[in-house]
């Protein structure tokens, strides 16, 4: 796509949260005639474009790196970086950049998303301890820079709290770019209704319907076979070219493609998918007392009944892990503190 085309477009962000849904919803908008779709999916450029530089000559840099593959066609280009709904930097940077861009917020059942997210965080490598009780607990010290598994990329993806206090953050996503700019998602909907849900997405942006109803499963919950195999996909070295961005040498981000090829291969060979565990009854109930308050906001934030996440479950509770989502790979942005 020509570099004036891609000027004259507005933008869409999926903004979070992860495990949430935003990788299959991605992946349903990308192939619509009228998306063209950043590549990579999450840029993470918003939350870690380095401070100083001018903001056309950043938002040249994204436009330039991210959407180079459309067609021309386009009438809206998309990004979809979890990272960018913990960053209040990168909410205004996205806002500055396109003051009318649109938001889309994924939303689910906190206890839902740590089970989640811890189990990706394993397969990621970021995380070196199976019990997600164990985790939890460690999250002062991890915050203290203690007890920070060797290959992880950034402690604060192990602040399991933050990561799943979806009322405060939903709220400053609000009181940043404005409610009307925003579709908040719950993740039950999507699962019960993916038509429906993508189709409420198309009237948000505006774009009309292209008839899809065929809505294949991603980033399925997995886990590794081999951790020397897994070490090469998330570690040191492919890891890292793998979250390469466009601040990085040109050399790098050259290899990072190259190897791009190498890692999908990789982790193809090296998965198997999984039906995480339920938690344990008296860590659910703990995770359900820490979060009755943030879930409450956020209810009140959507004006919608979420009391049913904090019921006690039922005797048969499914992982809902056919659609959701794609890992952190990148700082959250680290304007709040921690409250774990």
């Amino acid at each position: 796509m020509s570099t004036s085309t891609i000027h004259d477009l507005n933008c869409f962000f999926i903004v979070g949260a992860p495990r949430c849904g935003t990788t299959a919803l991605s992946s349903y908008l990308r192939q619509h005639p009228l998306v063209c779709f950043a590549k990579p999916k999450e840029t993470n450029f918003l939350a870690t474009a380095e401070e100083g530089v001018p903001n056309e000559t950043l938002k040249d840099r994204f436009l330039e790196t991210f959407f180079a593959s459309g067609s021309g066609e386009e009438r809206m280009l998309g990004e979809g970086s979890v990272s960018t709904l913990y960053s209040v930097k990168a909410l205004e940077r996205a806002l500055a950049w396109f003051p009318k861009a649109k938001f889309i917020v994924m939303l689910r059942n906190p206890l839902g998303l740590l089970r989640s997210y811890h189990g990706r965080m394993l397969y990621l490598r970021q995380e070196n301890e199976e019990s997600f009780e164990a985790a939890w607990d460690l999250q002062d010290a991890r915050a203290a820079g203690n007890h920070i598994p060797k290959g992880c990329f950034d402690p604060r993806l192990l602040q399991y709290r933050e990561v799943a206090s979806l009322g405060y953050y939903t709220e400053q996503l609000f009181n940043v770019v404005g409610r009307e700019q925003c579709l908040p998602i719950l993740f039950e909907d999507f699962t019960s209704n993916t038509a429906g849900v993508y189709r409420q997405a198309l009237a948000f942006l505006g774009l009309p319907d292209d008839g899809r109803d065929q809505f294949k499963r991603k980033n399925q919950q997995r886990r590794f076979k081999r951790g020397f195999l897994q070490d090469l996909y998330t570690g040191a070295l492919f890891g890292r070219l793998g979250n390469s961005n466009v601040l990085a040498p040109p050399q790098l981000n050259r290899l990072a493609r190259l190897a791009r090829p190498l890692r999908k291969r990789i982790k193809h060979h090296n998965s198997v998918d999984v039906t995480p565990r339920p938690f344990d009854p008296a860590l659910a109930r703990r995770l359900r007392a820490v979060f009755r308050e943030d879930v409450g906001h956020l209810s009140r934030l959507l004006q919608r009944d979420l009391s049913h996440w904090l019921a006690l479950p039922k005797s048969t509770v499914p992982e809902p892990s056919q659609l959701p989502h794609h890992s952190i790979k990148t700082v959250h942005g680290g304007e709040r503190s921690n409250r774990c």
